[in-house]
């Protein structure tokens, strides 16, 4: 079963736990969250993104995940624990930890399957 869960929290969680960079920067994070740019939007998105962070983080911490803050720049999720935070993001938003997730690629808009099992491969590269 795939799900396609358009909540800002999860698009946020997802994008940071299926992230190659070594950290994201506030501008993807907000475009990804709500499709602009901070300087090109509200004023309140950095705020708003800074509440969305803070749930994430105590989401993903009975779970053993970090959302660090790499100051300067924006926040990643270690390598190691990027598939776990897919598994956290699938159970909650799902209600089921075996369900396949997708979510939308911000380059080509279209919808990419995310699974904790692939994001393991990529964690091993």
């Amino acid at each position: 079963m795939k799900i396609y869960h358009p909540g800002t929290r999860f698009r946020i969680g997802i994008y940071l736990a299926n992230s190659r960079a070594p950290a994201c920067r506030l501008s993807e994070l907000t475009i990804e969250a709500w499709g602009h740019d901070p300087d090109g939007g509200p004023k309140d998105a950095r705020a708003n993104l800074g509440v969305h962070i803070a749930n994430l983080r105590r989401m993903f911490r009975p779970h053993g995940v970090a959302i660090e803050t790499v100051h300067g720049y924006g926040w990643r999720i270690p390598k190691d624990q990027r598939a776990k935070a897919a598994e956290v993001l699938i159970a909650v938003f799902a209600r089921s930890p075996s369900v396949a997730a997708s979510v939308c690629c911000p380059h080509c808009g279209r919808a990419v399957p995310i699974t904790s099992k692939a994001l393991d491969a990529e964690a091993a590269e």
